[in-house]
């Protein structure tokens, strides 16, 4: 039986041109909700519970936050209006499920 003292050696010269990168909102926390724009591969919005909602137009290489100026962070969910998909729907998320009552915001985040 043989014995493996140590792993296979990988060539440093298959790695060593990368670079590492943020993919995605840092920190943003766990995504609850996303809503992409149909016709549109490019853009697409999530809702995080301590992000708040971010907008990538470039297929997320870049993200963006949209939401910033609202008094709450945590997004349970998110729809885009038919008629316009600038207009997102969303609503809070507290503890348990979304609230799609009272807590309900409907804004134009073009």
């Amino acid at each position: 039986m043989a014995v493996i003292d140590r792993a296979q050696q990988i060539p440093e010269s298959l790695y060593s041109e990368m670079k590492w990168r943020m993919i995605g909102p840092f920190r943003a926390g766990k995504v609850n909700a996303v809503a992409g724009v149909p016709g549109n591969p490019g853009v697409y919005y999530f809702g995080a519970n301590g992000g708040g909602v971010w907008k990538t137009t470039d297929g997320g290489t870049v993200w963006k936050p949209i939401f910033d100026e609202e008094p709450v962070a945590s997004i349970g969910a998110l729809a885009l209006a038919p008629s316009n998909p600038n207009i997102i729907s969303n609503s809070r998320q507290q503890d348990g499920p979304p609230k799609n009552t009272a807590k309900s915001n409907r804004q134009d985040l073009s």
